[in-house]
């Protein structure tokens, strides 16, 4: 559980860094067209990177490793639960993660 909760607080940081860079990218503030179209165009961003502008991208591939971390621990722990059929959530026997329902409910 303690897991999760710094897993959702480093996720709450890097969304705040992100949110602080797109702010400096706003057209308003910023002189560079090409870091102004960062928020609505990923591809430009990405291939950006390159040449020494990847503080969006970067942040985005880190928020992105820690939703993959925290989605493995999640599943985990809710496979092993006592109570797994009350869970929210619980891993399927497709293999995938699939919305569960509380006992007596119907799908």
């Amino acid at each position: 559980m303690l897991n999760l909760l710094r897993l959702q607080a480093e996720l709450q940081d890097l969304e705040h860094q992100l949110q602080e860079i797109r702010d400096e990218d706003d057209f308003t503030k910023s002189k560079d067209p090409i870091r102004t179209s960062y928020v609505t165009d990923f591809r430009l961003m990405r291939d950006w990177k390159n040449d020494g502008d990847s503080l969006q991208y970067d942040l985005l591939v880190s928020i992105g490793e820690k939703l993959r971390e925290y989605s493995i621990i999640f599943i985990s722990n809710n496979m092993f639960s006592s109570d797994s059929a009350d869970s929210i959530y619980r891993y399927g026997s497709t293999g995938g993660l699939q919305a569960g329902h509380a006992r007596g409910s119907q799908p």
